[in-house]
């Protein structure tokens, strides 16, 4: 089994034949697209712009028309704000109600706490004294 042996694939690639063990490799068949050339645009020749005359409004008349469009405006953004901002406060009122009580609930806590300590420490000293009495 070495690079004599014809039926190994070390042997086939020493003596520089194929078979079963060493098939040739499949060759494939390349096709060449060629891109087709575009065909260059025209160049546009650019067009003069005219620009529109302008036209002058009188001051009163844009501060008539800027006060129409603000009346109008202002119920429309009133009516749509003000639902909006109600639920705002409404949970900026219920996030602080739910901070308070969880902080007296903390407190509530702690005294409960500290009293369980100090009881402890009551029973801790009788039971001193008591054994103390003993001796």
């Amino acid at each position: 089994m070495g690079k004599g042996d014809k039926k190994t694939k070390r042997g086939k690639r020493t003596s520089g034949s194929y078979g079963v063990l060493r098939p040739r490799k499949k060759t494939t068949k390349t096709i060449v697209v060629k891109k087709k050339k575009r065909k260059a645009a025209p160049k546009k020749t650019a067009a003069k712009k005219t620009k529109a005359p302008k036209t002058k409004v009188a001051p009163e008349v844009e501060a008539v028309k800027a006060e129409e469009v603000e009346a109008v405006k202002a119920p429309e953004v009133e009516a749509v704000k003000a639902p909006e901002v109600e639920a705002v406060k409404a949970e900026e009122v219920e996030a602080v109600k739910a901070e308070e009580v969880e902080a007296a609930k903390a407190e509530e806590v702690e005294e409960v706490k500290a009293e369980e300590v100090e009881a402890a420490k009551a029973e801790e000293v009788e039971v001193a004294a008591a054994t103390s009495e003993e001796e």
